[in-house]
């Protein structure tokens, strides 16, 4: 285990200087607290997505790393602690001979190494509400983990904590800055179905759709999480500073820069990669050909993650990036909620088939069931069926799999095919 001294500070000081930071449900303990401020360092020294350092990190740990910089181990002594970790960089695809990639990595590295600036960032967080996580929180979202090596440090964010368990399996929600009333109205109607089956949003902040998708969630009463481009110190835009305040009172913002740290084009091209990340499909509302949405779509994309595209009128410049990703086959054509949460609970032509295949009884009981949870009665008051219809759509129902019985109310159960 690091000891504090590794990292230049006393005991005393690191937990006075992290204490602040400390969930309150988290004990004095002075290896989460190394772990921690080690992230918070890291979070400050590197740009987003550093292979170099996600490498290193994950596989020994953020203060490992840190006291492995300070001291400026070798190369070979890097390797030699790899090794023990059973981890090969070869096999992680780490480009180059390890002793160049890692003098070059700290070119980088090294001017910003720097325990000012970390006080001063953890100074701001602790006086402005801001809270952080390392990846080896409790809390940290697991749908992050498909990024490997180029997760974020740590997550700053703004909201409680208890929100953050929110994030996996949220459904992320991206489009044109300039909106047209039809991508408006679209978004509204998506996210009223997607809030009201339970799940989060996840989108970006920016004007047009990105924004209309986080009013919507609120209205509608649920959780939306904004990540930033830059620190939560210099939101972005800054005409969106009421709509933030809001969003922080009931869901999350969050960025994996330290408070301070400026918006810039590489990391918006970045922070992309978050939001594709969390989302268990990423939704599309209008996008031009030239879209910085697009670059979500196609993160999203490269991740394997689905992607959901809203079809708009065939000659609106608006939608055209919609319309090809649809044609090229990289996304699926969505026109309601229910199309949403089809793709992110994986269910393929396979659930289409079935759905065709089933009775009227059956189809007015799923119907009536939505993607929430109901009581018997309930399902039987909104399909307008009888107490023995009812009983027998909800029998066959359960019988296929499509729904299950928890704790005295029936959901569906989403199958992968």
């Amino acid at each position: 285990m690091v000891t504090t001294s590794e990292i230049r500070l006393s005991d005393r000081q690191l937990l006075d200087l992290m204490m602040p930071l400390k969930p309150a449900d988290e004990n004095d303990q002075l290896d989460v607290a190394i772990e921690r401020f080690a992230s918070i360092v890291w979070s400050t020294i590197c740009e987003p997505g550093d292979s170099v350092a996600g490498l290193l990190v994950q596989s020994l740990g953020a203060a490992e790393v840190l006291a492995g910089e300070l001291n400026q181990i070798s190369s070979g002594q890097y390797l030699s602690k790899l090794d023990e970790a059973g981890v090969d960089p070869e096999v992680l695809h780490l480009k180059g001979d390890f002793a160049e990639v890692l003098m070059q990595s700290r070119q980088r590295w090294r001017p910003r190494i720097n325990f000012g600036s970390v006080t001063e960032a953890i100074d701001h967080a602790s006086s402005t509400g801001i809270a952080f996580i390392e990846q080896s929180s409790k809390r940290w979202p697991n749908a992050l983990r498909v990024l490997d090596r180029h997760q974020p440090m740590g997550l700053w964010f703004r909201g409680s904590p208890e929100n953050l368990k929110y994030l996996d399996g949220s459904i992320s929600i991206v489009g044109s800055r300039v909106a047209t009333t039809y991508g408006e109205c679209s978004t509204d109607d998506l996210v009223a179905g997607i809030v009201q089956s339970g799940y989060a949003t996840v989108s970006g902040g920016a004007y047009g759709i990105d924004a209309r998708a986080h009013r919507a969630t609120l209205a509608s009463a649920g959780i939306t999480a904004s990540i930033m481009a830059g620190g939560l110190a210099r939101l972005y835009p800054s005409g969106h500073w009421q709509l933030f305040e809001e969003i922080a009172s009931t869901g999350l913002l969050l960025a994996e820069l330290p408070p301070n740290a400026e918006p810039t084009k590489w990391r918006f091209l970045q922070r992309n990669r978050l939001i594709a990340a969390l989302g268990a499909v990423t939704v599309l509302v209008e996008a031009a050909p030239r879209s910085g949405a697009l670059s979500t779509a196609a993160r999203a994309i490269q991740l394997d993650k689905p992607v959901g595209a809203v079809p708009g009128p065939i000659n609106s410049a608006s939608s055209q990036g919609c319309h090809e990703l649809i044609k090229a086959g990289q996304a699926e054509l969505v026109t309601s909620a229910s199309d949403v949460i089809r793709l992110a609970s994986g269910l393929g032509p396979a659930f289409e088939e079935q759905t065709q295949a089933r009775g009227a009884l059956e189809t007015r009981a799923l119907d009536a069931l939505g993607f929430g949870s109901k009581t018997v009665a309930q399902i039987r008051t909104k399909a307008g069926l009888t107490e023995s219809e009812v009983q027998l759509a909800l029998a066959n129902l359960a019988l296929d799999g499509t729904i299950g019985n928890i704790e005295g109310k029936w959901k569906r159960l989403p199958t992968r095919v």
